[in-house]
């Protein structure tokens, strides 16, 4: 019976290239039978100088995001 396991990708709501760009390149190189992939989008908590500071279009800092991937190994 195959055995479930799991990735975490991590990364920033303004950089989602990013994120996409290392889970498909993690895909390729592992090969592997992807189950379910699921996501979330937190918000960063920042100080607030940091705030002040970030080069955002918004007011906001970046919110996190999180991929959870589901796999099975080929």
């Amino acid at each position: 019976m195959p055995v479930h396991q799991i990735k975490i990708f991590k990364g920033l709501e303004d950089d989602t290239t990013t994120i996409e760009h290392d889970v498909n390149n993690w895909l390729a190189e592992n090969k592997v039978k992807v189950i379910q992939i699921i996501g979330n989008v937190a918000p960063q908590t920042l100080a607030a100088e940091a705030v002040k500071n970030t080069l955002s279009r918004t007011n906001h800092p970046p919110s996190d995001v999180m991929l959870v991937l589901l796999y099975e190994k080929a």
